[in-house]
This record gives structure tokens, C-alpha cells and sequence, in this order.
């Protein structure tokens, strides 16, 4: 596989216009910018997050701290344990244009060898730097597995089909394939998982999901909606309280939330844009 995509880290440069096809500047994509935040004129970007990963015990907490390159491009997510032995980390590599070209996931146990895994995308680029394909693959406690999802798009660039086939032999997964509906507010709605099986609500979160009238924390940062694929404008009524922007500080615990592969955010610390 292409690893060295991963580790050359390449400097996004100018403009980050992936899945949207008119060029935007990253700030566009901030609360004061279309938003309808609370203080339309203060930017603001995700500090840390505390949250429950689903490997731990339901006491445990890990914090993930967001790392920012030129432009507030998000450049990694770093996050630690109680146990000094645990460490997750999110990168994101950019193209010389400023498009996503792969993100990857590393989990590492130093304490246990067989519970080290990677997980790695690639993105396939199309016309205005809209991504297309994601091609994943494990390596670690799935090595070898991976698959690939062909993505369209509604006339609001909200990914509503996510067709997953195999990456080795181009066989559709039916099960995995993914369509997604959005209600009149801008919320999603039912996933229909394939086959007319499982089906769930926005956020990930439950069949009966209530949404509150405030700014969406993903809406924030289109590489938050793309991994989560999900464009709602507002968030679950977990959400426990906001700040000035009308931005969530966090979620209960049960908010099944499920936050860029690392699990659900308790607590969100925001901070402003420089």
C-alpha cells in the first residue's frame, strides 16, 4: 500500500476544498460563517476532546488534543490513556492544492504487541477537489482486510450513498452500503444499512434522536463531517451545555455519539481561531 502517503506529511497549502465544489477558505467553515452561531464574529476550532473509547473499561476517559498546521488546517489528533502504555493517533495528509489525499488511524499498546493495529484511507479526488473514493485497510489485528466506498452526493455536497465494495475483487458488500437522508432542518435522518437492514438515526446516535436548535460541533471542520459522514446542522439533545457560539461542551454519558474513530466525546474544548 501507498504508506508513504502517511508518513510525508505534506504542508496543506492555501485553501482546504475537498467535497465541496466552489473554493472556500477553511475559516468559511467556522460558526460567524453561515453557521448562525451565537457570536457570528469570534471563529472557533476543537482544542481537545475527553471521551469514552469503546476498547476501555466504562470508567476510563482517553483526551485527544488537536494539532492545527498553516491555515488552521487540521494537521493530527493526538490522544493518551491512564494507561501510559496506550496511545492513538489520527494524521491527515493534504495534497499541494490543499485536498485530503489520506487520513490514518494508529493504535498502539505497548504492554500488548497483538493489540497494535493502523487503519488507513485514501482518497480518490474528483472535479473541485471533491472526494469520490475511500479505500481502506487494516493492518495489525485485521491485516489484509479493506474495502473501498464509491461516495455521491446531494446538491448541498452531503455524501448520501456510501456503496462499499471490496478493495481486492470490486464484489459490493450490500450490508455495508450506506444511504443517508436528511430532514427539513438539515439533520440526518434514517441509514439504511443495505439489504433493508439495520437502520439508525443521525450522529450515530439512536432511533428516536432529538436534535437541538444549536451549531453542529462536526459542522465545524468538513474533515469531521467526511469521516463521520454526517452534515447535520444541529446536535443530539446529549449535548450538555454550549458556549457563546452556541457550540456543544460536551455530551452525556449513553450519547452513543462516535467521534472520528475515537469514540464518544464527554467533554469538547473549544478554542478560538488565531
Amino acid at each position: 500500500m501507498k504508506r508513504s502517503l502517511l508518513l510525508l506529511r505534506v504542508a496543506a497549502l492555501g485553501l482546504l476544498v475537498f467535497q465541496i465544489t466552489s473554493c472556500q477558505k477553511i475559516l468559511d467553515h467556522w460558526p460567524g460563517h453561515g453557521h448562525g452561531g451565537g457570536d457570528s464574529t469570534v471563529k472557533y476550532r476543537i482544542k481537545s476532546v475527553t471521551y469514552f473509547a469503546g476498547d476501555v473499561d466504562t470508567t476510563s476517559l482517553r483526551e485527544a488534543t488537536f494539532e492545527y498546521g498553516t491555515d488552521n488546517v487540521l494537521d493530527s489528533v493526538v490522544a493518551t490513556d491512564d494507561d501510559p502504555n496506550i496511545t492513538e493517533t489520527l494524521y491527515f495528509t493534504y495534497n499541494a492544492t490543499g485536498a485530503l489525499v489520506a487520513y490514518a488511524k494508529f493504535h498502539r499498546d505497548l504492554s500488548e504487541p497483538t493489540a497494535r493495529y493502523t487503519v488507513e484511507h485514501w482518497y480518490g479526488i474528483g472535479s473541485g477537489n471533491r472526494i469520490l473514493t475511500d479505500t481502506m485497510a487494516h493492518s495489525g489485528f485485521a491485516t489484509g482486510f479493506g474495502d473501498k466506498s464509491n461516495l455521491e452526493y446531494d446538491d448541498q455536497s452531503r455524501v448520501i450513498s456510501d456503496v462499499h465494495q471490496s478493495a481486492a475483487d470490486g464484489n459490493i458488500f450490500p450490508v455495508d452500503t450506506l444511504t443517508f437522508s436528511y430532514d427539513a432542518s438539515g439533520n440526518r435522518g434514517f441509514v439504511d444499512r443495505g439489504n433493508g437492514g439495520i437502520t439508525s438515526t443521525g450522529g450515530g446516535v439512536t432511533d428516536s434522536t432529538v436534535y437541538d436548535n444549536k451549531v453542529a460541533y462536526r459542522s465545524t471542520n468538513p474533515i469531521f463531517q467526511l469521516i463521520d459522514r454526517d452534515w447535520s446542522k444541529n446536535n443530539s439533545t446529549y449535548a450538555t451545555s454550549y458556549n457563546s457560539a452556541g457550540l456543544p461542551l460536551g455530551f452525556a454519558k449513553g450519547s452513543q455519539e462516535d467521534f472520528l474513530d475515537l469514540g464518544e466525546p464527554r467533554v469538547i474544548e473549544w478554542e478560538q481561531v488565531p
